[in-house]
């Protein structure tokens, strides 16, 4: 992810740091690698990978999961 993304992902808003929601570590947006996470519904998705913890988040249920772990 490139600063230009930052605009947010799916669910999650606009920011320079997320928390991971499994590992609760923080780290910089451009440390969350993309991946494609396999659904045995639909394929393939967009996805993040939690730089410290190594654990994948679809579009589909882990934006909101990142979202949510970020502090309000």
């Amino acid at each position: 992810m490139t600063i230009e993304d930052r605009s947010g992902w799916w669910a999650v808003e606009e920011s320079e740091n997320w928390i991971c929601p499994e590992c609760a570590e923080e780290s910089s947006v451009d440390e969350w690698v993309e991946r494609e996470p396999y659904c045995e519904d639909c394929g393939n998705h967009d996805g993040r990978e939690c730089p410290r913890c190594h654990e994948v988040f679809d579009h589909v249920w882990g934006a909101k999961r990142i979202q949510d772990a970020q502090p309000k």
